[in-house]
């Protein structure tokens, strides 16, 4: 049985993430950002309820550089969850002043729906996602994923490191960004059914 460690934030899907995970026979830890020591974990889920400021706080102990540095020699595995994949990029509109992880290029912007399109302003169900299986072997070229956000990384296309996204009102944004054993998903995998369970094959890498 897997151990992974959860970053413990204020309010998160905690139910949901602990059920995906022994669903999947892995055993779930919770530490806060203070307290996590980075040479005693290999798997890692930064949870997405929460804010670019929020998170922010909770890494404001953390050792970024020894985190890439684990990251990039893959001793340390991270799948990082909806606000907790826009944090692994630099800023976000979101949180003017705040400085996300800055381990992948790129400022998260409020997803505007096109002009032609009359619409909610939060991306609040399932979407199709296209996946670059190239890159991302894990999962079939589309798949549909259950999203809750109104920020995100937009006006992209699939590379190395974008290797998934979907559309929201007229505007394509990032849903899965992979780099080393760091892995972004835009959408909640723990509560996007069987589908998303082939999510967790990233910690064997």
């Amino acid at each position: 049985m897997s151990k992974v460690t959860i970053l413990k934030l204020g309010v998160y899907n905690r139910g949901s993430i602990f059920n995906w995970l022994w669903r999947n026979g892995c055993q779930p830890v919770e530490e806060c950002g203070a307290s996590i020591k980075l040479d005693d974990v290999q798997n890692l889920i930064i949870p997405g309820v929460s804010t670019f400021e929020k998170l922010q706080s909770a890494f404001q102990n953390l050792d970024v550089e020894l985190f890439r540095e684990k990251v990039s020699a893959g001793e340390l595995r991270v799948i990082a969850i909806c606000a907790g994949m826009q944090f692994l990029f630099e800023s976000s509109e979101e949180s003017p002043g705040a400085k996300g992880l800055g381990l992948l290029k790129g400022h998260i912007s409020k997803l505007q729906p096109d002009s032609h399109q009359s619409v909610k302003s939060v991306n609040i169900g399932w979407r199709e996602t296209h996946i670059n299986t190239a890159q991302f072997n894990h999962a079939d070229p589309v798949h549909s994923f259950y999203y809750c956000h109104k920020y995100g990384l937009a006006n992209v296309e699939l590379d190395d490191v974008i290797v998934g996204k979907s559309v929201f009102a007229g505007v394509e944004f990032a849903s899965i960004v992979k780099w080393k054993a760091l892995l972004g998903v835009q959408f909640h995998p723990e509560i996007s059914g069987f589908a998303a369970d082939k999510i967790l094959q990233h910690f064997d890498g």
